[in-house]
Parts: C-alpha cells; sequence; structure tokens
C-alpha cells in the first residue's frame, strides 16, 4: 500500500524527482526543479494538505500569492551569509526587502505545473488544479542589454595575453563571442569537442541535452590556439585534464569562475554595463542580426528549440534601426 500522510507527499516529490532523471533532464534543471517542488510541498505540510488530490484551485491560487510576496533579506551577523525569510518568517530587523523577479515567480510556478501532470499522467491525481488558473507572465521590457562594438573590444582587448591567465581568459571572451555558448555549455567542453583546422565547436551538453556543431571564427580560432599550446599546460601541471578551460588549480573552470573572468575585465575596460557570460551570449546574436544574418541562422547558433526564442534579439536592434529610419525616411521626423 503507498504511503500516506506526509511521507506519502514526500514520496511523491521524489517520484518525480526520479522521472526527471530517467527522462534526461540536465542536471542544473533537476536541481532548480527539486528546489522548487520540495518548497511546494512545505506549503502544502503547512496548511495540513498532505493528501495530494485535497488540493483545490483556491490552494494553487494562495500559493501563487505567497511566491509574489516581497521577502525579507538581512546579512548574519560574523558570516555576512545571506538569510531570506518571507513575509510571514521570523527574521526581525530586516536591511532589505526585495521582490521575486518576474522570472523566478514564472519558474517555479512552470515547475509546479508540470509536476502535477506527472501526478496526473501516474494517476495520482484525476486533474491539474493549476490548469485553471491564468500562469504567471513575465514581462516584456522592450529592448534588451547588448554591448556596442566599440565596447564588445574594449572588453576582448582587456586580458594581457603574454600571461597564462591572460591567454586563457582571451580565448574564452573570445569564444563565448564567436559562438554565442551558455555559460553551462562552456563549463562543459572538453578538449576533443574543439575542432581548429576546421574550425568548429561540438555542444554535446546543450539545453535540453541536445548536441549541435557550430562554427569557430577565425580570431577565436587563432586564440584558442595559443592558450592550447602555451597556457593551458601551465595550468594542467603534468596532470591530463579533459576539460578545455582549466583554473589555478588545474581543475575545470566552474560557473563562479567564469563569472569572475567577465566581471573583472569588464571592469578593467571601464563598462559601466553588468557585464554577464549571458551579455557576450545576447551580443553575438545582436551583432550577427546587425550583420544581416538570418534569424533562424542564429537560432541554430544559440541552439534555440523554437524561433520565437530567438526573436527577442530583434529588439536589440530595434533602436538603431529606428534611427536610421528617423535619419533616412522622408517621413521620419515631425515637420
Amino acid at each position: 500500500m503507498p504511503p500516506t500522510g506526509k511521507e506519502g507527499l514526500y514520496a511523491l516529490t521524489r517520484a518525480f524527482i526520479r522521472h526527471l532523471h530517467v527522462s534526461n533532464y540536465a542536471p542544473g534543471s533537476i536541481e532548480g526543479m527539486e528546489i522548487c517542488v520540495e518548497h511546494f510541498a512545505r506549503y502544502l505540510e503547512a496548511r495540513g494538505l498532505y493528501e495530494i488530490r485535497s488540493v483545490t484551485k483556491a490552494d494553487m491560487e494562495d500559493y501563487l500569492l505567497i511566491i509574489r510576496e516581497p521577502f525579507r533579506v538581512k546579512r548574519a551577523e560574523n558570516t555576512g551569509d545571506t538569510v531570506h525569510r518571507s513575509q510571514s518568517g521570523t527574521i526581525k530587523h530586516a536591511k532589505t526587502t526585495r521582490l521575486m523577479k518576474d522570472y523566478t515567480i514564472c519558474n517555479r510556478w512552470r515547475v509546479i505545473s508540470v509536476f502535477f501532470r506527472f501526478l496526473v499522467k501516474r494517476g495520482h491525481l484525476l486533474y491539474n488544479p493549476a490548469a485553471a488558473i491564468d500562469p504567471p507572465r513575465v514581462v516584456d521590457k522592450g529592448e534588451r542589454k547588448s554591448l556596442t562594438l566599440d565596447e564588445m573590444e574594449a572588453l576582448l582587448s582587456s586580458p594581457d595575453v603574454k600571461k597564462r591567465d591572460g591567454l586563457r581568459d582571451r580565448a574564452l571572451l573570445e569564444l563565448i563571442y564567436s559562438t554565442g555558448l551558455r555559460k553551462s555549455e562552456l563549463m562543459n567542453l572538453e578538449l576533443f569537442d574543439v575542432d581548429i583546422p576546421e574550425r568548429t565547436v561540438r555542444i554535446r551538453k546543450g539545453k535540453g541535452r541536445k548536441e549541435r556543431v557550430v562554427p569557430l571564427g577565425e580570431v577565436a580560432a587563432s586564440y584558442l590556439q595559443r592558450y592550447l599550446e602555451k597556457s593551458r599546460p601551465l595550468f594542467c601541471r603534468g596532470r591530463v585534464r579533459k576539460a578545455l578551460f582549466l583554473g589555478k588549480a588545474g581543475l575545470p573552470l566552474c560557473a563562479h569562475g567564469i563569472d569572475r573572468i567577465v566581471k573583472i575585465h569588464a571592469a578593467r575596460s571601464g563598462l559601466t554595463t553588468n557585464v554577464t557570460p549571458h551579455i557576450i551570449r545576447h551580443t553575438c546574436a545582436s551583432h550577427l542580426l546587425a550583420g544581416g544574418a538570418d534569424i533562424f541562422s542564429i537560432q541554430k547558433l544559440l541552439g534555440h528549440a523554437r524561433a520565437e526564442y530567438t526573436q527577442r534579439y530583434l529588439h536589440s536592434t530595434l533602436g538603431d534601426l529606428r534611427k536610421v529610419h528617423e535619419h533616412c525616411h522622408p517621413r521620419g521626423k515631425s515637420v
């Protein structure tokens, strides 16, 4: 007989996580979805809703209100760690109150919807209680940030390529800008994924575990070749390493390490924009589009499953297009 009560509730969440593993979801996606489902399970537990079939539309509407409410942030004494509590939590004298970002709210709701669909398919529920509620949506804020050609050139020129770390950093920045790789894809790159003579990069662990091969620009290929010959052996210290990019200890660069490299060189080049690896990816797409590339070619390069994901980059060139229209069209400006 299947477990009931609190034990039964958490047994369902564990079954869902196992399903994600079997369905070949990326480890990072599984980790994030597990956090969302466990948060939801704690909400149900706090309300005494141990039987999943007793969850109603009203319960889901209340949960949506909870994840939309402000949360408070306070620095823990002595440690400097950030502690989060909801509005109904116990922390007093919190320094700041923040709202969860629209994207985070939408993602949490999406995960819970996937969880309910899994339960319906497995026969634990007759219907999805969240299906009748309009899902939260991210408000399109129009133009998205990308760097100009001059800003991108300044960023790429920042590393000192005469030094071990500088040559690695230049190769890394050139690679992101040339291929538009995601940070997670960059972390998973191994030596044999890069073909310098053919100037291609094979992404074996892309989003949704999809594989693709993308072209590598001549400049990026040149700096990668120099990195592999002169810099990377100094990181290896005689040890065999599969990862393409290595840190000081000879270990593969982690997400924090990649972010740090980008931040350091953005600051050195005088950029005031909050530059991230994703901003460079976005800049790659925007510059390709401005140079005449079609949206479907950019879609293949970036590894987007659908063209509408790529169309967001049209906003990046809208400002330039507006300036051209105003300057060149006989009716571009009012008289």
